[in-house]
């Protein structure tokens, strides 16, 4: 989790989704959340992005975070972030930041130079759409590549005027909107194009809700769990593709898939050259989504547990396989099992079957061992 105080960033050797396209000949784009690092060699035009407005870091990460010591004469926007906090119930709001600590000014860029400080957020919803419509219109005769990472719905939640109190369901519901009248501003675009037939289209979430900060962090339905958690609710999340002619409308699918597969997917649909010097975990998922291949696409998928102070240890979190899903704990290179749910018939994750599925633990056990080994050989 690369924030403003982090020296590190994404590294040079890495090959991003803009560097493989822009070396197939894609005009590249990136309008809203970078998150991976904010030093000059780290900022999106040094990792294969022609184009970039928006901010470095989540949006909660400027000085009106909630955390933030109470202080006479204070700015408006952290009294009001405070007294947000207070009302959803946010658990952080009564653990403060050290006095005279918290987070910086958070700028906004404009490739590689900051344009402003502390944006007014409500803007943010129709500038990084704006941002990529001039982008799309100015590249529509050659192919083009538009990322678009949405500050919103992370908190601070700040929906544009022509939002608030639209939905009748609070912050959250409005900016929900918000976010749907701009992809709907999107594929608005593509059509006014003439280029609806000729564009993939891919939306997709990171993880699910931060429970942390109560209503204004969102829901996670029948999961458990939500953000940072090994639940259904913090890893299961939402992905819509669309492409008129290419992909039939109205499929629901339902086997694994990870976003570890979009860069090999958008490798094979753009003819695109992956790296080959190292191995990829993801695969292309085309041929399964287009019923080319009724394969699934992963025998299994892992996650993992996030370790912010020693990096060269390996957490892993759960493994899925099939309908199985087998949450452990891991020490150097041993997984143990802690449970087992079969998400077929209990996606709230509510009944430990392990006792009486022995035979499946094991099984799964045995691949959790096998990643974690290959992860610490492959380690340099």
């Amino acid at each position: 989790c690369i924030r403003d105080s982090s020296r590190t960033g994404l590294h040079p050797g890495e090959v991003t989704v803009a560097e493989m396209l822009s070396d197939a000949g894609y005009a590249t784009g990136l309008f809203g959340k970078w998150h991976l690092g904010d030093h000059y060699q780290f900022l999106p035009l040094q990792h294969g992005f022609d184009e970039f407005w928006g901010i470095p870091y989540p949006n909660s990460m400027w000085p009106f975070h909630p955390r933030t010591f109470a202080e006479a004469g204070e700015d408006p926007r952290l009294t009001a972030a405070r007294d947000r906090a207070i009302l959803v119930g946010y658990a952080g709001v009564s653990n403060p930041f050290p006095r005279g600590q918290g987070y910086p000014n958070m700028p906004t860029y404009d490739g590689d130079t900051i344009v402003e400080f502390n944006s007014d957020q409500s803007t943010f919803g129709t500038l990084f759409i704006d941002k990529t419509l001039a982008f799309i219109e100015a590249n529509q005769n050659q192919p083009f590549f538009a990322y678009v990472p949405l500050s919103a719905p992370h908190v601070p939640l700040h929906p544009g005027p022509a939002f608030l109190g639209a939905s009748g369901e609070d912050l959250y519901g409005d900016t929900i909107l918000e976010i749907d009248a701009g992809v709907g501003r999107i594929l608005d675009k593509l059509t006014e194009l003439g280029l609806e037939n000729d564009t993939l289209v891919i939306f997709i979430s990171d993880n699910g809700p931060n429970l942390d900060y109560g209503i204004d962090g969102g829901d996670p339905g029948p999961f458990s769990g939500g953000k940072e958690t090994q639940g259904e609710g913090g890893i299961r999340i939402p992905a819509l593709m669309r492409w008129p002619g290419q992909l039939p409308a109205g499929t629901v699918i339902t086997e694994m898939a990870s976003i570890i597969d979009v860069m090999p997917t958008i490798a094979g649909v753009t003819r695109a050259t992956l790296p080959s010097d190292r191995t990829l975990d993801g695969v292309n998922l085309w041929p399964f989504l287009t019923g080319a291949t009724s394969t699934p696409p992963h025998d299994a998928l892992y996650s993992f547990i996030e370790t912010y102070w020693d990096t060269t240890a390996v957490e892993l979190g759960t493994v899925r396989s099939g309908d199985w899903k087998l949450h452990v704990a891991t020490s150097g290179a041993t997984n143990t099992p802690i449970a087992l749910y079969n998400l077929a018939t209990d996606p709230a994750e509510t009944t430990d079957v392990s006792g009486s599925e022995p035979a499946v633990v094991a099984g799964i056990l045995a691949l959790a061992d096998a990643k974690v080994a290959e992860i610490i050989a492959d380690q340099r």
